[in-house]
């Protein structure tokens, strides 16, 4: 496979890129003697998933052994982080390797011994040890799985600065990103920092720089726009699982259409239930989410609705009935929010209550929007109201700063088929509302289920499919064992009635 090929041409480039005697880049546990000769960047992707393999090369000038400990480089959101770390040249020292483990786990045992040397961890993330004698080289090799985010209607892949520090020079690194997809796909690549040169060959698009390399010493964004010009595509993948093989990871990506089409779009009613206790009085927090939920209705299509719930120890509404999103109903709404004054603990449940009391409508897609800062004080009993009184409705939450559980926001999510998403503080939580409301501003596709035929599911995330977004597509993992079935469909409705989507799923060997 090209992916395998581009992974051993990624070591050939590795030697010739830089062999001066310049100072290397100053980086966290590398002693000054050990300089970055270069690095390559080989990335798979998979619809809304992404493998990759970063390979640098490091030589002790030193003229004595010098301990290293290289922690694994990788995209943020990285579900999966293993580092290796083998000398070559001078005197032999075993292979190290680590493995990235959740932020949320426990260190069980601290640093632990591996061979000769040491595997640590740190805030989750893996790191090797290892000596290296003088005049010896040592290949890293820093190897993830991570989701590519989505905004502005393109998937998002950002890789980590391999080369961190203040040296003056900057280490070059070559990479080269393969998009598996069919003919009948458009993909579009673009990088804020460095032009890039796209060449599909049948099977793939690989994007590579168009000048061949790129500094090794800050971040590269690479911008994906995926899909089909007027319609959602349906995109399947299986990959090898690493450890057992009778079983197979499927990955599938819903993706939105790239220029959704007039009437495609559902109207919407949306109720935002905004957080008005005593902490939002804190660092501006409520005046930040007044002018935020503002922005969000001036965003609104004439044929939406829309309400807004304040709640502290009680709570009170805009309207008795969603009003409709004229320009004379948004401005009775900012000023209604101005008036709202922060204080008091925080209920959820009460307000809730009273926005489930009616039904939700069917002839517009329901929406629930709720933005709070702190720890619920009646935490059970609003995810029961949830759980009893959501029904069809779709809800997203925003959770603003340290005092927020992020996994009781997660929760409350899933039960909706909705989002999770973080402001660390009053400053981002305009821009914060601002992108959660973007990707889900335009619904194009819900109540989708998926049919995988005969296949023997081991795991399905998430068991309850989210709806299409034009700003947010949706991505499905499953891990299958025994055959894997040749296609797989996805049932959902649209403005034009009931759809199905039905895909290939391909086999794809990634390295």
């Amino acid at each position: 496979m090209r992916a395998v090929a581009r992974a051993s041409f990624a070591l050939l480039l590795i030697g010739a890129f830089f062999s001066g005697s310049e100072p290397g880049a100053a980086v966290e546990s590398v002693p000054p003697a050990l300089q970055l000769d270069g690095a390559a960047w080989s990335v798979d992707v998979f619809g809304a998933v992404t493998r990759g393999t970063l390979v640098e090369r490091w030589t002790n000038a030193a003229d004595d052994t010098r301990d290293a400990t290289f922690w694994c480089v990788a995209p943020p959101a990285a579900s999966r982080c293993a580092v290796r770390a083998e000398t070559t040249g001078g005197e032999p020292a075993p292979t190290i390797h680590g493995d990235r483990v959740p932020d949320s786990s426990p260190d069980p045992s601290g640093p632990r011994s591996g061979r000769t040397g040491k595997v640590v961890r740190r805030g989750g993330v893996a790191a090797a040890s290892v000596s290296v004698p003088p005049g010896a080289s040592v290949v890293v090799r820093s190897e993830f799985d991570a989701p590519l985010s989505y905004a502005g209607g393109e998937f998002v892949l950002r890789l980590p600065a391999s080369a961190r520090g203040t040296a003056p020079w900057a280490p070059v690194a070559a990479v080269s990103v393969e998009v598996y997809h069919d003919d009948s796909i458009v993909v579009r690549a673009s990088s804020p920092t460095t032009d890039l040169y796209s060449d599909f060959t049948g099977g793939s698009t690989v994007v590579t720089p168009a000048e061949g390399l790129v500094p090794a010493d800050r971040d590269l964004v690479v911008r994906l726009l995926v899909g089909a010009e007027r319609e959602p595509t349906l995109l399947g993948y299986s990959i090898a699982d690493a450890e057992d093989p009778d079983v197979r990871e499927v990955v599938a990506v819903l993706a939105p259409p790239l220029v959704p089409g007039g009437g495609s779009v559902r109207a919407k009613e949306i109720v935002f239930v905004i957080d008005t206790s005593g902490s939002m009085a804190k660092d501006g927090k409520i005046e930040q989410a007044r002018r935020a939920v503002v922005a969000c209705l001036d965003k609104l299509a004439p044929s939406d609705r829309f309400n807004i719930f304040e709640f502290d120890e009680s709570f009170s509404a805009f309207r008795q009935e969603p009003a409709d999103a004229s320009e004379a109903s948004r401005l009775d709404a900012s000023r209604w929010l101005q008036a709202r004054v922060a204080n008091g603990k925080t209920l959820l449940a009460p307000a809730l209550t009273a926005v489930f009391a009616a039904p939700a409508p069917r002839d517009l897609h329901p929406m629930v929007v709720i933005v709070t800062d702190g720890v619920m004080h009646d935490e059970a009993a609003a995810m029961e109201r949830l759980r009893t009184g959501l029904a069809e409705r779709r809800l997203f939450v925003l959770g603003i700063g340290e005092d927020v559980s992020g996994d009781t926001i997660r929760a409350m999510a899933a039960i909706g088929r909705g989002t999770a998403a973080f402001a660390t503080d009053a400053a981002s939580l305009a821009g914060s509302l601002g992108s959660l409301f973007d990707s889900v501003a335009d619904p194009v596709a819900w109540d989708l289920a998926v049919d995988w035929g005969a296949a023997e599911l081991e795991s399905v995330e998430p068991a309850r499919l989210p709806d299409l977004y034009a700003g947010r597509p949706v991505t499905l993992r499953a891990r299958v064992r025994g055959g894997v079935p040749a296609s797989f469909t996805v049932r959902g409705v649209t403005t034009r009635g009931e759809r199905t989507f039905t895909a290939p799923i391909r086999a794809v060997e990634a390295e």
